[in-house]
């Protein structure tokens, strides 16, 4: 599984993170030593996998999400 370190800029502040994996259903990041999976909920929208042991902010998960998207 190859790893793409990257990073995202959110409210001035930049974050970096590894896409692990993606999928059009779910998206796999690590950031700052935490994993954090993104799923579409049953409405098209991404959200936290309700087993994330941390949430990311909905702001800073949608520009995560949109940042993945621009790198295609």
């Amino acid at each position: 599984m190859a790893i793409n370190r990257t990073a995202v800029i959110f409210e001035n502040r930049e974050y970096f993170y590894d896409l692990k994996s993606e999928s059009p259903m779910e998206i796999v990041i690590e950031m700052y030593s935490t994993i954090y999976i993104i799923v579409k909920d049953k409405n098209g929208q991404w959200v936290n996998h309700l087993n994330n042991r941390n949430q990311l902010s909905k702001g800073l998960l949608l520009a995560t999400v949109e940042a993945i998207n621009t790198k295609k």
